[in-house]
Formats: C-alpha cells, sequence, structure tokens
C-alpha cells in the first residue's frame, strides 16, 4: 500500500446520517401506500421510494439536478475528494503486476479494499513497507502518550493515513481497528469505543464525512473512556474540517510536515522486494530535481514508475541515435520513466505518425485490451476490430498484409513461449487505450461495445479478459472522475448470464474505490432511481446484489435506500436480488430496525411491486435458521414473547405470501421450518399458530370480508407440511396442524355469524 492518503472523490452525498436538503427537513417516515414523499436519504436511514405516480415529486438535490441536465456526461463540478491525492488509481491502490500485467482479480480487488477498511494484519504489513515517518513524528507520538488521542491535520496527498496506520501499529499490544461510521453519522467515544484495548483509527479525510462543531471538545471531555479501555484514537482529518470541528482542541492535533520525496522514493525501492538499488536513479540530476518538494503520493508513483523500468529491458528502438548521439543505457531508462509517468504520451504520438495503417493501430489496442491472451485471440479481435471501423485491412489478404510476428514487433511486444503477448514497457497497455480514448473520441461509442463483449467472444479466457478489463475500467474512471466508461461496461457484463457476477464486482469495486467510491455510490442510487427508465433491467439485478455484498457492511443504511428505490421496480428478477440483500442488511444491528420498518412497509403495500420485494425479502430472512436450527428471525422469542415490532412484521411478511400466486417454494420451505420449530418447542406454538391465524384474517384491511384464497394457501402450505389426512393424536404434526387450521377457522370474522345446518 502506498504512502499516500486512501479514499474518495465526488459530490457530498445526502445521505443516511446526513444533512437534509431546505425541501426536506423534519423526520422522515417509512414507505406507506401511497409513499409520502421521502427525505432524501434521511438521517435515520427509515426511508423509501417515491411512488411512480407521484405528483409530489420532492425538488432534486443539487448533485442530481446537475447530472440530469448534462445527461450521460459526468458532472463538471465533481470535486477531488480529499482522499484522493491527486493520485491516479494504480498508486493508491496497489494492484499486484507482472511486467505491467495485472495478477488478480476484480472479486480479489473488491477484497484489498474492505481489507484497507478493516485494519487486517496483513494489509497494515503491506501498507507500512517502505514507510517513512513523518519530519514531527515525534509530536504525535507524545500527543498520544499524553492523551491517548491525536488527531493527524493535513491536505491530501501528505500521508495522514498510513501515519495513522504506522502509529497504531507501534502499539502492537492493542487491537487495531478502525471506526464504522456512515458519512455524516454522529461519533462520539462513548458509542463506539465499546472494545477494551484497541488501537482506534478514525477517518475524516473525505469531504462527505461530516462531524459537528463540538467534535474536539467532546473528545477532550471522553478521553477518560480510552484511559478506562486501555484504548488510544488517532483521528486523520481534513484542514477545512478541523478548523471547525477542532475548535478549543487544538492540543489534540498536529499538522503533519511529510518527508522528503527522495526518502520516500528510496525507501519503497530499497524496502520492497525485489529490491532496486535506489542510488543508481537517485543520483540523476534530473530525477532529483523533479523530486524536489513533491508530496508523498507523488514519490509513490516515481517509486513505483522507476521499479517497474529497472527490470524492463532495453528495446531495440531505444538504442536510436537522437541528435546524432548513442544514449547510454542508464539514460533511456531515465528518459522511460519520464515518459511512463507522462502515461508515454510522446512515444506514442510518434508511433502513431510512424504507424498510419489501420492493422497496426487495431492490433495495438486489441493487445493493450488482451495484453497476456494469446496472440491469435488478439489478432482475430483487431481483425474483428477493424470490421466494427469499416478499416480497410490486409488481415484477410493473404501474405500481403503484416503477420503476428511482425505486429507484436511492431508494437514493442513479444512473444512467450506459450505464445501470449506482453508489451516491454511498464505500464504500457494502460497509456495506449488512454491514448486512443484522447485522440479517437467519436470512435467510443464503437469501440467500448466490442470492447466489453470481449470475455464474451473468447469464453476460454473470459476469466483472465473481465479482471484485465476491469482493473482498467477503475483506473480509467479514477483518472477521469468519469464513470460513464463503467457504467457502459457494468450494463453490458450485467446482461450475459456468464458475466454478472463480474458486473456485480465491478459495482461493487467502485464503490469502495479510494478515488471513484463517493460518485459511484451516488450513481448506483441514480440506476436504483431511474426516474426516465433509462436504465436496463440487468443493471438494476446487479445494483441490487452490490447492495448486499460487502458494501452491506461499510455503508448499510445507503444500501438499503438504494434497495428501497429498486423494491419498487415491477422485476421479478430485481425484487428476488433485493430480498438477498435485504437478508444481508438483517444481520447489520445499526440498520435492522429500517430494514424491519421497510419490509413491513413493503409487505403491507397495494404497489405490487413493492409487495413482492417484501414477500421475497421476508421470505428469505423467514427460512434463515440460527446455530441452533431454530428460525432465525424467532430466535429472540423462545421464551414465547414476540416484540410488537417484530410480531408485526412476521404477520405483515407471511400474509404477503399467503397472497402470492402461484405458491413457491421458498414460501413453503420458510413454513416448514417454522411449523417444525412450533412442534419442537412448545412455548413457540401459541405465538406462530397466532401469527399464521392473523395473516390469513386482517378484520381491519379485510373490512370484515373472508379472504378464501388466503386460507386455502394457508391448507395448502399445512397438508404439505403435515400430508396425513386424519387428525392422529399419535402423531404432533397432524394435530398441530388442525389446531392451526380450526384456529384459522374460528378467527373468520363471519364464523359468529354462521347458523349451524339443522333438517326441518
Amino acid at each position: 500500500m502506498d504512502q499516500s492518503d486512501v479514499t474518495g472523490v465526488g459530490k457530498p452525498e445526502n445521505e443516511p446520517g446526513g444533512r437534509t436538503s431546505p425541501e426536506t427537513t423534519g423526520k422522515p417516515e417509512a414507505v406507506t401506500d401511497p409513499p409520502p414523499t421521502p427525505a432524501p436519504e434521511p438521517g435515520d436511514g427509515t426511508a423509501g421510494p417515491p411512488h411512480p405516480a407521484s405528483a409530489d415529486r420532492p425538488k432534486q438535490d443539487p448533485s442530481q439536478l446537475a447530472d440530469e441536465l448534462v445527461g450521460d456526461e459526468e458532472l463538471e463540478d465533481w470535486e477531488d475528494d480529499d482522499e484522493s491525492d491527486g493520485a491516479s488509481s494504480r498508486t493508491i491502490q496497489r494492484i499486484g503486476t507482472n511486467n505491467g500485467t495485472v495478477i488478480g482479480n476484480l472479486y480479489q480487488t473488491v477484497s484489498r479494499l474492505v481489507q484497507a477498511r478493516t485494519l487486517t494484519s496483513e494489509w497494515i504489513d503491506e501498507c507500512l513497507v517502505g514507510f517513512v515517518e513523518p519530519k514531527n513524528i515525534s509530536a504525535m507520538r507524545k500527543k498520544l502518550d499524553e492523551h491517548r488521542i491525536v488527531v493527524l491535520v493535513g491536505d491530501r496527498g501528505v500521508g495522514r493515513y498510513t501515519t495513522a496506520v504506522h502509529l497504531l501499529h507501534e502499539h502492537q499490544e492493542l487491537r487495531p481497528r478502525q471506526v464504522r461510521r456512515e458519512p455524516n453519522d454522529s461519533f462520539t467515544l462513548v458509542e463506539q469505543l465499546k472494545d477494551q484495548r484497541g488501537a482506534w483509527l478514525l477517518d475524516l479525510r473525505s469531504e462527505e464525512q461530516k462531524v459537528g462543531e463540538d467534535f474536539g471538545q467532546n473528545l477532550l471531555a471522553d478521553k477518560a473512556i480510552l484511559e478506562e479501555s486501555q484504548s488510544i484514537l488517532v483521528v486523520a482529518v481534513r484542514p477545512n474540517l478541523w478548523e471547525i470541528a477542532g475548535r478549543g482542541a487544538d492540543d489534540l492535533a498536529v499538522h503533519l510536515e511529510y518527508p522528503e520525496a527522495t526518502a520516500i522514493v528510496r525507501a519503497r525501492l530499497e524496502k520492497q522486494q525485489p529490491i532496486v538499488p535506489a542510488g543508481e536513479w537517485l543520483t540523476d540530476e534530473e530525477i532529483v530535481k523533479k523530486l524536489g518538494g513533491r508530496k508523498p503520493d507523488d514519490a509513490v508513483r516515481w517509486a513505483n514508475a522507476i521499479r517497474a523500468e529497472h527490470f524492463a529491458p532495453v528495446l531495440e528502438e531505444d538504442l536510436k541515435e537522437v541528435d546524432g548521439k548513442q544514449l547510454s543505457r542508464t539514460q533511456i531508462k531515465i528518459n522511460n520513466v519520464l515518459e511512463a509517468l507522462g502515461s508515454w504520451r510522446t512515444h506514442l504520438r510518434t508511433w502513431h505518425i510512424e504507424n498510419p495503417d489501420s492493422d497496426r493501430r487495431n492490433f495495438l489496442l486489441a493487445a493493450a485490451l488482451l495484453e497476456g491472451s494469446p496472440v491469435g485471440d488478439i489478432f482475430e479481435a483487431a481483425a474483428s476490430l477493424s470490421q466494427k471501423l469499416k478499416d480497410v485491412t490486409n488481415h484477410r489478404g493473404g501474405q500481403s498484409g503484416p503477420g503476428i510476428i511482425e505486429l507484436a514487433w511492431s508494437i514493442g511486444a513479444t512473444l512467450t513461449r506459450q505464445d501470449t503477448l506482453r508489451f516491454q514497457r511498464p505500464d504500457y497497455a494502460d497509456a495506449v487505450l488512454e491514448y486512443f480514448w484522447v485522440d479517437r473520441m467519436p470512435l467510443t461509442d464503437i469501440v467500448v461495445p466490442w470492447m466489453a463483449n470481449l470475455p464474451v467472444t473468447y469464453p476460454e479466457h473470459a476469466e483472465r479478459i473481465t479482471n484485465r478489463l476491469g482493473q482498467y475500467v477503475l483506473r480509467y474512471s479514477a483518472h477521469h472522475k468519469s464513470l460513464k466508461l463503467l457504467q457502459d461496461v457494468a450494463t453490458q457484463w450485467s446482461s450475459h448470464n456468464s458475466l454478472k457476477d463480474h458486473a456485480r464486482d465491478l459495482i461493487t469495486a467502485g464503490a469502495l474505490h479510494p478515488v471513484i467510491g463517493r460518485a459511484m455510490r451516488d450513481r448506483m442510487k441514480k440506476w436504483a432511481q431511474d426516474e426516465k427508465g433509462k436504465f436496463t433491467e440487468d443493471l438494476k439485478v446487479a445494483v441490487a446484489r452490490a447492495c448486499g455484498g460487502p458494501l452491506a457492511d461499510e455503508y448499510p443504511k445507503m444500501m438499503l435506500y438504494r434497495l428501497s428505490f429498486l423494491a419498487a421496480a415491477p422485476s421479478g428478477k430485481i425484487a428476488e436480488a433485493v430480498g438477498e440483500s435485504m437478508q444481508r442488511l438483517w444481520h447489520q444491528p445499526n440498520v435492522r430496525g429500517q430494514v424491519r420498518s421497510n419490509l413491513s412497509t413493503w409487505c403491507a403495500s397495494d404497489d405490487p411491486a413493492l409487495r413482492e420485494a417484501g414477500r421475497r425479502s421476508f421470505m428469505a430472512l423467514a427460512q434463515e435458521r440460527n446455530t441452533s436450527g431454530i428460525p432465525l428471525l424467532l430466535s429472540s422469542a423462545t421464551g414465547g414473547e414476540i416484540t410488537p415490532s417484530d410480531q408485526a412484521l412476521f404477520i405483515g411478511g407471511w400474509r404477503s405470501g399467503l397472497d402470492s400466486s402461484p405458491l413457491d417454494e421458498t414460501s413453503a420451505s420458510a413454513f416448514k421450518l417454522w411449523m417444525d420449530t412450533a412442534l419442537q418447542m412448545p412455548s413457540l406454538r401459541g405465538p406462530v399458530v397466532d401469527i399464521f391465524t392473523r395473516a390469513v384474517h386482517d378484520p381491519a384491511a379485510d373490512r370484515g370480508q373472508y379472504i378464501a384464497d388466503r386460507f386455502l394457501r394457508l391448507t395448502h402450505f399445512a397438508y404439505n407440511w403435515s400430508p396425513v389426512v386424519l387428525p392422529d393424536p399419535q402423531d404432533g404434526r397432524s394435530t398441530l396442524r388442525e389446531s392451526l387450521l380450526a384456529s384459522a377457522r374460528e378467527a373468520d370474522p363471519a364464523h359468529q355469524l354462521r347458523t349451524p345446518y339443522t333438517e326441518s
């Protein structure tokens, strides 16, 4: 991990826990039907989607309005986030490479991003390799010793986060922990730091992170809590936030003085494996001059470029004379480092001037996208690209056109013994793609669909291709602060069964990404709302699935809010995905009350889409077991007492199941589990029978009418669970079944009005 700050960009979200807009002040309510106008991502999270037909739609927040005005283009005022540090994503997010080729996959990228937030020992060790202490590190240690708290203040790129991790790591007797809070959530030591002997990190670098003006004073007042728990707290904060929130607590703060860039480059070259002798590079006057005054994030970029070039070969074309002079190998490599830091722009411009034919240009682009793939596939892909672009090509013209070996040589690539192709210049593949997007902007609408479809075209190499493309799309999005390419690729991948998981992982990685995370979470909200019906059903399914993955752990309120909009979509596929993700969110204690409230509302809704999403979500939860094998939802009621809020959810959930036609296997499976539990646990028999009975009959909603279909479906469920026709006193199952059905019959509002039949 780099000696640079890590986290996101974009416009501040109006998320749960955040400030509401002037149009949405006050405490919002859960969705009813027709639902009230919801506050945008309210502080308590209990809001749902606007009703599709609502004429009282609230005004959009400025970021959403701007998004609509510019259509598919990116927001022009997409701010640099304080955690992005202005560095490229490959500087911030380290990905294993082999001569510039990505190793690993999107799922592993997601895992690494999660590790960075959970401070695993593996991640900490990697983060601190090559770390150089700030000049005033002793002042930070002194604050920790005196107060058990230190606040690291600094601009982006100076290394606040890595320094914070370093300070925590020095206290190895304590367990490193990162404070889990969503943007704008309240923070107090009493609520957050309950664990004993913890080394806590609170990350407040992002512009979306807000705390109250009394934050610093509260830290001072509550530091006794840290003493009692034998814990410490390191806060990484941006200057403009601390200026407001740190009033009266200056004694806790240290303004970080970052080390010299040359020291960072030297450490990263000589302390990471394989070792690179730094002296060969840092004695060059031009490099030392260019490193002067650079922040740690920029120094990291230089170190990475030098490391990659050190192990790269000197190519034949680099040995050409320049102005009649032969450059030394050292000077060639120094020039290459400067070129790589400039994305090889000058080199690629010269190459395109010297190679105007489409054969070589299309082969170069295909190779950049498929680096590491069999060269035959790259050759075929270049031919298909030529057809898409309607280029005149010699690929199929016998031997008159260039062959594979010639093409590979012409683009500075080499063929391995396995006949795969690799570039020999560091980061060259990405530079080729960057050059193309700028140089051939009008062609992107043709090339992007072709590019995204490559994993389908070459299914035997789909895993490699999707991972290569996915990593590139993330880096491109971070560098250009644009999500259009990511959206296009995710949309296309989500439409193919074999690539659905990759679409989900790409969305997840984007939402967790240190640079584009905030903007990506905003974009997920836009996809979920889809007010103009522009986005595909498959893309929304991918968003719903992403909401139930690692994002459910990191941003549970945000993900619940997005699922609320998706639940209103009239799609069984989306409803199923929403149900699975709601199941994951139920396990987050801080949003369980909101999940319960939303599910109760959805299940009772007159909107068929919301009701179906509620049914699927409830049934997914209803058939989940705890460690004792009983329904998870009943695990807190083993004594026979069910809270009113849980009872309302259970009755509404089962009623939505009994109203559904046809009966599905999930509902039948959940019914069997609940009845088995009632049979085995006498304390739950009465409550379970009462829940099913009241699910059949709701006097208030049914207005005294007999809902025959519900009773028939309950009967179907009951006999499916216990198929014996005649009740047998020795058979507890049939006895419980008959007790349930008798209870449902007796609860019929018309039961008391019936007159027994007698013969006259």
